[in-house]
C-alpha cells in the first residue's frame, strides 16, 4: 500500500486514471480488488470521458491492511484505447491550509485532514494564476468504510474550469472524530500550483455607500467594503453582489473598494455584499442603502401661454423636482419659483420675445428632457379691430364676428363685462361669439388670452339697443300712388333696417337720429295701415299713433 513513502499504511491512498490519454473518447472504468484472482470487488469508480476515476484506500489505524491490493481497468469499447494510471501513496495531512502542485502528467493528489465530530467543514481549492487543469475536488469519509470509489465521496466540487475554484462544504453530523481524505483530480492534464483550504468559519465585513451619503444623484455606487475571516492562514477572497433584494451576482476577487450600477427610478436603493473565505465560507450578507434621486421630468405647464411682458404665475407637474436648483423658460430663468412637492413647482414667468419655448427644471441630478408636454407660448395681447355687426338686440343671442390680432388660445370674450354665450376661436385673426342679454347701451367687446386683454377702443364697439317705437307719422295720410315724404318719430332708431307701411317696405328712408325717421311712402290700396320700423333689436309695435291712411 505504500511502495514510495513508506507510511501509506497511516494515510489514504489515491489510484487515479485518465481516460483518453491517447485522444479517444473511450469510457474506462476501474476497481479495485483485494487478489489476483479479482473475485471480490473492494471499490469502483465509473466517471465518462474526459474525467478521471479514481480508488481510495484509507490506512489510517489500520482501517485497511497494509497490503498489495489489484486495481483493474475495464473498457466497454471494442475500439480499445490507451490511459494512465497513478498509484500514491498519501503522506500529507492537510489542516488551514497547504499549497501544492501538479504538473501536466499527474493525475490527482490525496490528503488527510481530521475532522470532528458534529461540526460543517468548508473546502476549497484556489489555482494559482496561469493553472491551465481542470480540477475537481472531493471528500471521503472514512465511516462508509475503508475503501471507496468517486461516486462514494460525501462531497464533490463537479469538475471545474480551469482558472476556477472548487468548493466544498460537509457536515460531519454523528461521524465520529477522524481522519478523513480529500482528493484533487487533474482530470485534463493540465498543470501549476494551487492552495487548499480547510475552515470551520465564514467571513464577516461592512459595506459602506458612497461614503454614508444620504442621497446619490448617479446609478453608479462607490463602495467601501471590510471584510475579515476569523480563522488565521484563510483569508477572505471573494465578495457578491445583491442589488434591492435581487439575487446575487458571480464572485468576484475581494477588494477594498468597488463600485456597482443601480437600476433608475428614484428611490431607495440597497447594495448588499457576502464575503467568501479561501475554503469557501460565505458569512452573514452586509447592507447599506442610500436614496437615488433620477433627473427631474415636466409633464405638465399650466396655463401653457403668457404675455410677453411676464408675471404670470404657471405651475409646473412633473417627477424628481425635490432640490431644484433653476427653472428656465428657454434660456431665461424664472422670476420666481416655489418647490411645493416631488412633482409640483410653481413659478413666476420672466419677460421674453413672442414664441413657444420649453420650461426647463434643474436639480443636482441633470436637467429635464424637452418634449411637447413643457412647452410655453409667450404672446403679445390681443387686440379687436373690429365687430360685425356692431349691435344687436338686448336680448343678446346675435351671432357676430370679432377680427383683431393674437386670438390663439383665447380664455374668454366678453361684452361690457358680461361673457359672450359662446365663442369659437376660428383663427389668430377671427373670433365668432354670441352676444350675452345686456342692458341697453355701447360697451367694449373684450379678447382675453393668457397674454393679458385687448384694450378698448371705438373698433371694440357694440350697441345693445331696445325694439324701436313709432310714436308719430306726420302726415299721418296721402295718396295710394304713394311717394309721399313723411317724418315718423319714436325711439331706438339707430341702425334701422326697414320701414314698412303695412306689410309694404317704404320706396327709401333716412335715420335722421334715434327718435327721427324720415320715408317716402309706396303705392298702396286705400286703408288705414300701420308705419312700422325695423332694427336688430326688433320692430316696432303697432297702436293708433303709427296709423297712415291711403286714400
Amino acid at each position: 500500500m505504500d511502495p514510495v513513502f513508506g507510511s501509506g499504511s497511516n494515510f489514504w491512498n489515491l489510484l487515479a486514471t485518465r481516460e483518453g490519454s491517447d485522444g479517444t473518447s473511450v469510457d474506462d472504468d476501474a476497481l479495485l480488488a483485494p487478489n489476483h484472482y479479482y473475485n471480490g470487488i473492494l471499490a469502483s469508480s465509473a466517471f465518462s470521458p474526459p474525467f478521471n476515476d479514481y480508488l481510495v484506500v484509507n490506512g489510517n489505524s489500520g482501517a485497511a491492511p497494509n497490503t498489495a491490493y489489484f486495481p483493474q481497468i475495464h473498457n466497454f469499447s471494442t475500439v480499445g484505447g490507451s490511459y494512465s494510471i497513478e498509484w500514491l501513496a498519501g503522506n500529507v495531512t492537510a489542516s488551514t491550509s497547504i499549497t501544492d502542485s501538479m504538473g501536466s502528467a499527474a493525475l490527482g493528489r490525496v490528503y488527510d485532514t481530521f475532522l470532528s465530530s458534529g461540526t460543517t467543514y468548508y473546502l476549497g481549492l484556489r489555482p494559482a494564476a496561469g493553472n491551465t487543469s481542470n480540477y475537481a475536488l472531493d471528500l471521503h469519509s472514512a465511516t462508509p468504510g475503508a475503501y471507496q470509489g468517486r461516486p462514494s465521496a460525501v462531497a464533490d466540487s463537479g469538475n471545474v474550469p480551469p482558472g476556477q475554484p472548487a468548493l466544498i462544504h460537509y457536515a460531519t453530523t454523528a461521524d465520529p472524530s477522524q481522519f478523513d481524505g480529500i482528493v484533487v483530480l487533474n482530470n485534463n492534464g493540465g498543470s501549476g500550483s494551487y492552495t487548499l483550504y480547510r475552515d470551520t468559519q465564514a467571513p464577516s465585513g461592512t459595506i459602506s455607500i458612497d461614503g454614508g451619503a444620504a442621497v446619490t444623484y448617479s446609478t453608479t455606487l462607490s463602495l467601501a467594503l471590510s471584510a475579515t475571516n476569523p480563522t488565521p492562514g484563510d483569508p477572505v477572497f471573494d465578495m457578491a453582489f445583491s442589488v434591492n433584494g435581487g439575487p446575487y451576482g458571480a464572485f468576484q476577487p475581494y477588494s477594498t473598494s468597488a463600485t456597482i450600477a443601480v437600476p433608475g427610478g428614484s428611490g431607495k436603493k440597497t447594495v448588499s455584499v457576502e464575503f467568501r473565505n479561501g475554503a469557501g465560507g460565505v458569512g452573514a450578507a452586509a447592507s447599506d442603502s442610500i436614496r437615488y434621486q433620477a433627473p427631474p421630468t415636466v409633464t405638465s405647464v399650466s396655463p401653457n401661454g403668457g404675455p410677453i411682458g411676464g408675471g404670470d404665475t404657471v405651475t409646473l407637474k412633473g417627477t424628481d423636482f425635490t432640490g431644484a436648483t433653476a427653472v428656465k423658460f428657454g434660456a431665461t430663468t424664472a422670476t420666481g419659483y416655489t418647490v411645493v412637492s416631488g412633482t409640483k413647482i410653481t413659478a413666476t414667468t420672466p419677460a421674453h420675445s413672442a414664441g413657444t419655448i420649453n420650461v426647463t427644471v434643474t436639480t443636482p441630478a441633470g436637467k429635464s428632457p424637452t418634449s411637447q408636454a413643457n412647452r410655453y407660448t409667450y404672446e403679445s395681447a390681443p387686440t379687436v379691430t373690429a365687430v360685425s355687426p356692431n349691435g344687436g338686440p338686448t336680448g343678446g343671442g346675435k351671432t357676430v364676428t370679432i377680427t383683431g390680432t393674437n386670438f390663439t388660445a383665447a380664455t374668454a370674450v366678453d361684452f361690457g363685462g358680461a361673457a359672450a354665450s359662446g365663442y369659437t376661436v376660428v383663427n389668430a385673426t377671427k373670433i365668432t361669439a354670441k352676444t350675452p342679454a345686456h342692458s341697453a347701451g355701447t360697451v367694449n367687446v373684450v379678447v382675453t388670452t393668457p397674454a393679458g386683454k385687448s384694450p378698448t377702443s371705438q373698433a371694440n364697439r357694440y350697441t345693445y339697443e331696445g325694439a324701436p317705437t313709432a310714436t308719430s307719422v306726420s302726415p299721418n295720410t296721402g295718396p295710394t300712388g304713394g311717394g309721399q315724404t313723411v317724418t315718423i318719430t319714436g325711439t331706438n332708431f339707430t341702425g334701422a333696417t326697414a320701414v314698412k307701411f303695412g306689410a309694404t317696405a317704404a320706396s327709401s328712408y333716412t335715420v335722421v337720429s334715434a327718435t327721427k325717421i324720415t320715408a317716402k311712402t309706396p303705392a298702396h290700396s286705400a286703408g288705414t295701415v300701420n308705419a312700422v320700423v325695423v332694427t336688430a333689436a326688433g320692430k316696432s309695435p303697432t297702436s293708433q299713433a303709427n296709423r297712415y291712411t291711403f286714400q
